[in-house]
């Protein structure tokens, strides 16, 4: 009897985990029929997409489970990659795609939809100022030919392109510790970026190699910024256990960081392979 409820138990488990993909046929059909007419030459590939968009909504309405998320993030990641749009305009897409899902689960509300707005535009009120305050800094900068005598320093010094970039990312893991990723990136980018293409450094590598230490810098004990997010979002775990806790993915992530500087050519094979 017991092994009989526990079957049971299962296949109901199964059941409703599968109910939750309703209509995933369709939209595999749907993607097929995009993929191969623009394949085959018999739509564009703008307007397959704007008609594979227009299906995705469509079948959203009526399928609401997992399936119609699962095909909007295959509709906004696929035409990123295949170039049909932009990551701008891709973001457009999955945000119209997201406020049709809410539409047809019935979870969007005027006080949501205020609400939703309000924090948009605080978002992006906060990316223009630092943007606008990033490039009155690097034009501060520029005049003050800072990049150019930080050349001639290091011309003078005789190091090599290695250690220079190996210092710089020691100086990131220490402006992680004060300061959150986009405000440190656009303010110093503009002092290293021409130091590094002047020094014969890849700028695709160099650019991974910055986001890669941005993030180890925001969890880097003992005043890393993501790490006191963490402890204001969770209060009742002591600091001493966030620090022990991060020590490993910090450490996994210094690791990564090496190997990246070791061999450049994991970071720059598949941007070679783009046209």
């Amino acid at each position: 009897m017991i092994g009989i409820s526990v079957s049971m138990g299962d296949s109901l488990f199964f059941n409703v985990r599968f109910a939750t993909l309703q209509g995933l046929w369709w939209f595999v059909a749907v993607g097929v029929a995009v993929v191969g007419s623009a394949s085959m030459g018999w739509l564009p590939s703008d307007d397959a997409a704007v008609l594979g968009a227009i299906a995705v909504f469509i079948l959203s309405l009526v399928y609401k489970g997992v399936t119609s998320v699962i095909a909007l993030f295959t509709l906004v990641m696929g035409g990123i990659y295949g170039g049909v749009f932009t990551a701008v305009e891709g973001a457009g897409v999955g945000a119209f795609g997201a406020l049709i899902f809410a539409l047809a689960r019935r979870t969007l509300t005027w006080q949501a939809l205020y609400a939703a707005l309000v924090e948009s535009a605080r978002t992006t009120s906060m990316l223009f100022l630092i943007l606008i305050g990033a490039l009155m800094f690097a034009e501060f900068v520029n005049i003050t030919s800072m990049p150019t005598d930080l050349k001639n320093f290091i011309e003078r010094m005789q190091v090599s392109p290695v250690v220079v970039v190996a210092v710089i990312m020691i100086i990131y893991v220490l402006l992680g510790t004060a300061m959150e990723e986009l405000s440190m990136i656009l303010l110093t980018v503009p002092v290293f970026f021409p130091l590094v293409v002047h020094l014969g450094v890849d700028p695709i590598w160099f650019g991974i190699l910055i986001v890669v230490v941005v993030e180890i810098g925001l969890i880097s004990p003992p005043v890393g910024m993501n790490l006191f997010v963490l402890n204001t979002l969770l209060p009742q775990v002591p600091t001493r256990t966030i620090f022990r806790g991060v020590l490993p993915f910090m450490t996994i992530d210094c690791v990564r960081l090496a190997i990246l500087v070791a061999f450049p050519v994991i970071s720059t094979y598949l941007p070679s392979l783009m046209k």
